[in-house]
């Protein structure tokens, strides 16, 4: 049994067994941000592919969510909020329902579509989700995909959070499993290097190319909150797949 971690494309070559476990990085900053509303008290999430499925399953079907996401980094107009984790955590959403999408992690869920092992990694929740998959895995023959959402539609960039948290989870796992750790990607062994030459990790994800870009955009304090390691103990996984008026969207909880 093994842990790989993998460019999005890469999933449609995989033979998969219905216990196979996924786990979906997108730590600047949607499932940061996914993690956190449901840290805050969201009682369900709908993510959808893109604003305009959001906006007409908000109106058609569930007026009295919120609407919470991004589209170029930026809160989509018409939205109750961007994509801001720091924002959520200090935030109290109670029992409230979510319809969240974005350019790239949301995305990424839609090419799991009809698994059931699929859960939500980021930093903030890096000791929680190690420790709940190395349990859930121990005793099935299954392996263990982690998939860094990065640039979803650029797949040769090299988005260094996304692949430092997916090799940081999977080092985690690997040390309470029998899981070996299967990689021959060049981005991995970037990673591997970067992770063992940065001390101060926060600090090497602030002078990210993401990091500057989203500070210059005027949401360090969103860098800062997804940098953080073990931030949040609470866990996301897909409950279902459905269909509602022809909009396809994946329900967290």
């Amino acid at each position: 049994m093994s842990i790989r971690v993998l460019k999005p494309s890469q999933i449609k070559q995989l033979e998969i067994n219905k216990n196979d476990v996924f786990i979906v990085v997108d730590t600047f900053r949607a499932t940061t941000s996914l993690l956190t509303l449901k840290n805050a008290g969201v009682r369900k999430i709908y993510v959808v592919q893109n604003e305009e499925e959001a906006k007409k399953l908000h109106s058609k079907k569930f007026p009295r969510s919120l609407l919470v996401g991004e589209k170029g980094g930026l809160k989509i107009n018409g939205f109750d909020y961007g994509n801001t984790p720091s924002v959520f955590y200090d935030s109290n959403f109670k029992k409230k329902e979510i319809i969240f999408t974005s350019t790239s992690g949301a995305k990424t869920f839609f090419l799991l579509h009809s698994r059931k092992n699929v859960y939500a990694g980021a930093l903030v929740n890096l000791s929680s989700l190690s420790a709940k998959i190395s349990k859930n895995v121990l005793r099935k023959r299954c392996n263990i995909y982690i998939i860094p959402s990065g640039y979803f539609m650029d797949e040769t960039e090299y988005i260094v959070e996304d692949w430092a948290t997916s090799v940081l989870i999977a080092e985690r796992i690997a040390k309470t499993t029998n899981f070996s750790i299967l990689n021959t990607d060049d981005f991995w062994e970037k990673t591997k290097k970067i992770i063992n030459n940065h001390i101060d990790f926060k600090k090497m994800l602030l002078e990210s190319p993401n990091g500057l870009k989203l500070r210059d955009m005027g949401f360090e304090n969103d860098v800062l909150f997804a940098s953080s390691i073990d931030k949040i103990e609470k866990n996301l996984k897909v409950k279902k797949w459905l269909n509602i008026n022809k909009i396809n969207c994946v329900v967290l909880k």
